[in-house]
């Protein structure tokens, strides 16, 4: 096992270990990171960093989804919940593996497991908005990458925010991305400009 997948198989246990963001103590000669700590600071550093340097990233491709706003997700004052910018993270994602990654995963061999997330309120939306969804990777590992999120109406970003994904096979052990499936997510994969981590 190479350091990244231990790293990856470290970060495994607070997955799966359900530890609610405490300190983790080191397991069979494992030592894990703080979670704040394993987040790239480019994705930690609220909208104003965030936005920036990840609109001036250059990708090879960004994968683009539309979702539209209707009553239902919005509250007495016409605002949308913020519980629909996490469920839009998971459309987006579910969108993007079936058309850009692997239409059936799990004949592959695994599936995505996410390991965090995270959402970053930016302004309001309402009912009868179209919101486009962009999606596009960073930090991409043997066993994990990060998903970074942005919507937008009217090309005005509204939300933007991040997931870190994990591979497990059926067995739900990490495992490293099968081949051909690395190569489809590096496609997506945000270049970040030089000095930006």
């Amino acid at each position: 096992m190479d350091k990244e997948e231990r790293e990856e198989n470290g970060a495994c246990l607070l997955f799966s270990g359900g530890t609610r963001g405490c300190r983790l103590q080191p397991l069979s000669g494992v030592t894990l990171m703080y979670a704040r700590e394993s987040i790239p600071a480019v994705l930690s550093r609220g909208t104003a960093g965030f936005s920036d340097e990840i609109m001036e990233a250059t990708p090879t491709k960004t994968f683009h989804h539309v979702i539209d706003i209707y009553l239902k997700d919005s509250n007495a004052f016409m605002n949308t919940y913020f519980a629909r910018y996490f469920e839009w993270q998971g459309i987006c994602r579910e969108r993007w593996f079936h058309e850009c990654i692997h239409n059936n995963l799990l004949a592959s061999g695994g599936v995505f497991v996410t390991k965090r997330a995270h959402q970053e309120y930016v302004q309001e939306t309402f009912p009868f908005q179209r919101v486009d969804c962009y999606l596009n990777t960073f930090q991409v590992r043997q066993c994990s990458a990060y998903l970074v999120f942005r919507f937008c109406v009217d090309g005005r970003p509204v939300s933007l925010g991040y997931q870190q994904i994990l591979f497990a096979g059926t067995d739900k052990r990490i495992r490293r991305f099968p081949p051909g499936i690395i190569e489809r997510v590096k496609e997506y994969e945000l270049v970040l400009p030089s000095g930006s981590n």
